[in-house]
């Protein structure tokens, strides 16, 4: 039963599950700069500092250093998950 799921079921499941991994770590990027909105501190603090001064330079900061940190995080999940293929194949 071990070896139906090791060998089988969770190759099959690989790209779910990390689709779900990348929704989910891109969902908590975008809380924690929703979170600011109740002083909570977070990511968003420079973009809403920048949205009650009308300071553009800290927008563009702030979605600069936003869509950056996503990419990272997709980076390093999909490196990840080919370094998963790669061990099961090798």
């Amino acid at each position: 039963m071990c070896q139906i799921l090791v060998k089988i079921q969770l190759p099959l499941s690989k790209t779910s599950i990390f689709t779900g991994i990348h929704l989910a770590a891109n969902s908590i990027i975008a809380i924690a700069i929703i979170v600011s909105t109740i002083n909570a501190g977070g990511l968003g603090t420079i973009l809403f500092d920048g949205l009650r001064t009308s300071s553009m330079p800290k927008l563009l900061w702030e979605i600069l250093l936003t869509v950056c940190l996503n990419a990272l995080v997709n980076l390093i999940l999909l490196l990840i998950e080919k370094l998963l293929e790669n061990n099961r194949t090798n």
